[in-house]
């Protein structure tokens, strides 16, 4: 018994839970999730409320054809993706806790660049090239600082 590429491709669809894969894309989910996965996690979902509000940016910036609305509702977004289209989704503890570690090692980078700064270059071209990393390391770590600061503001405000 030999079978074609399209029931190949059916069975695999079938397989991988998406029978209607053949047919058309851009069909509405069955039933609205009120909560969806954040891709990348095990287990952490959102409100489907901050996943629209995400979608919507992300529509804005890339276009949003139904097929890639309907794997986006299914897959959900990553957490850095969240953070990008839909800014304070994670609670604001969550929010502190990652700002931080995110602030030390931001500031480790920038002192292994000062401490590259301070070396003697062979070149003007290389110590160019280790004062940009610098300067560039020192604005992101402003940047989180910043982004500490105000969760922290917001969770005082809110305590």
């Amino acid at each position: 018994m030999t079978t074609t590429t399209t029931e190949r491709m059916r069975q695999m669809a079938k397989n991988c839970g998406e029978e209607n894969s053949m047919h058309d894309k851009s069909a509405p989910p069955s039933e609205t999730p009120e909560r969806v996965p954040v891709c990348g996690t095990s287990g952490l979902t959102i409100s489907r409320a901050i996943w629209d509000e995400a979608w919507i940016v992300y529509a804005k910036i890339y276009g949003g054809p139904p097929s890639q609305h309907t794997r986006l509702l299914k897959e959900g977004f990553y957490a850095g993706e969240l953070d990008t289209f839909r800014p304070g989704w994670r609670p604001v503890d969550q929010r502190i806790t990652d700002l931080e570690r995110r602030l030390l090692e931001t500031e480790a980078e920038r002192d292994l660049a000062i401490t590259h700064d301070r070396q003697p270059y062979p070149t003007a071209w290389a110590y160019e090239q280790v004062c940009k990393a610098r300067d560039q390391w020192q604005q992101r770590a402003e940047e989180l600082q910043r982004k500490l600061s105000a969760a922290r503001k917001e969770s005082d405000d809110k305590g």
